[in-house]
């Protein structure tokens, strides 16, 4: 059974539903994906829900880097806050009500029931109310001290040394390689990030507000989710509240850009992305979409539509790297995830490395991440051959 999201499940749950959930959380902390993704089909679904998605990706690397189990540690937490109604999500969802869903607020306080689905979404998917509950508030340190198990933890990328990491603010100054550049507008530091997809679909004069962790492949530091976009204002209001540490500075400054009309409402409601990268996923959608034709093409071909797909991708990012070896960076998380596409990289053998594309695959390889390096690589001596 599947229930709409935000809606109250009390009603719908049985003893079996509730047994299920909870055999997901202890699978998950255990570290064990395919029998946290058995549990949550096999219990109550809410509609549009991407955790089995999200899931389901941990398993396409084969094996996926380590810092995206550390993001599942991440999410884990929430989940089993969650769980055992934790008070401290409570505190965190009236934090995030407040100050960055007030307008919404003055609509619904006379609405009990939509006052309370508006919250459990805002539990589920708001980016801010994650960071509150997870970092500020200890969920984080709880989940990894009291929950997790060994072969979780022992998987995970120095996550224990995650939940101390801070806020921070920062200004997007280029791409070099694998990494992000970056300008802490605190201190004016260079600071260099993983580039795994937190510049898709963003301006290049944006400034990203976000938790910036240790990781063990270079440059030894990412993004710990997809970091929200603000404007000037507000990222020297938030990195001149951050400088005195002022407790909450940020979810402060950002409540001031909401007030002052800088930031929409829900601006850190509708990003969710996968574990092994930043970009964005949507909810399964069951609308047909017209297919391209090229990608017509593929699939008479005897490719399945993903796999098509992620053809379709892998020619953008070769074509972008015989165009201009600088435009590169934008489009390697894409070329990553479809890399990660289950029969994607034995279809590039055929389909994407023709004569003059190996020079394409080594740009690309260049500025992967370590994970899906060596595949670019092999395609380029594939590409080589021919």
């Amino acid at each position: 059974m599947t229930v709409r999201p935000g809606q109250d499940l009390t009603p719908f749950l049985t003893p079996d539903d509730i047994t299920r959930f909870a055999a997901a959380i202890d699978a998950a902390a255990r570290g064990d994906v395919r029998a946290t993704i058995e549990h949550e089909l096999a219990g109550l679904v809410v509609e549009e829900s991407l955790t089995v998605p999200r899931l389901e990706d941990l398993l396409l690397s084969d094996p996926a880097p380590a810092w995206a189990y550390s993001r599942w540690c991440v999410d884990q937490a929430m989940r089993w806050m969650l769980f055992h109604e934790d008070p401290r999500t409570d505190e965190a969802v009236r934090l995030t009500l407040a100050c960055t869903h007030a307008e919404k607020l003055d609509t619904l306080v006379d609405d009990p029931l939509r006052l309370t689905e508006y919250g459990t979404l805002v539990a589920a998917c708001d980016w801010v109310c994650h960071q509150l509950a997870v970092y500020e508030l200890g969920g984080l340190r709880d989940f990894l001290d009291v929950k997790a198990e060994p072969g979780l933890v022992d998987r995970a990328d120095q996550v224990r040394a995650w939940p101390a990491s801070p806020m921070g603010v920062y200004e997007f100054m280029g791409i070099v390689g694998p990494t992000l550049v970056l300008r802490d507008v605190v201190d004016g530091a260079e600071v260099r990030v993983l580039n795994v997809g937190a510049m898709s679909d963003r301006s290049p004069d944006a400034y990203l507000v976000g938790r910036i962790v240790p990781v063990s492949v270079e440059p030894g530091l990412m993004f710990e989710s997809r970091p929200v976009v603000v404007d000037l204002t507000t990222a020297q209001e938030v990195a001149a509240r951050i400088d005195v540490d002022q407790p909450l500075g940020w979810l402060v400054a950002l409540a001031a850009a909401r007030d002052e009309g800088r930031l929409p409402i829900g601006f850190s409601c509708t990003e969710q992305t996968p574990f092994t990268s930043d970009l964005t996923i949507m909810a399964p959608q069951d609308r047909a979409e017209p297919v391209a034709p090229r990608m017509q093409d593929l699939i008479d071909r005897g490719h399945s539509a993903a796999v098509a797909d992620a053809i379709g991708v892998l020619e953008v990012g070769l074509i972008a790297a015989e165009v201009n070896a600088d435009s590169v960076g934008p489009v390697v998380p894409h070329v990553t995830a479809a890399l990660q596409v289950p029969g994607a990289f034995e279809a590039a053998i055929d389909e994407c490395t023709g004569p003059g594309t190996a020079q394409g695959w080594l740009l690309l390889a260049e500025a992967a991440p370590e994970h899906v390096r060596q595949r670019c690589l092999d395609l380029a001596a594939r590409a080589r051959a021919a």
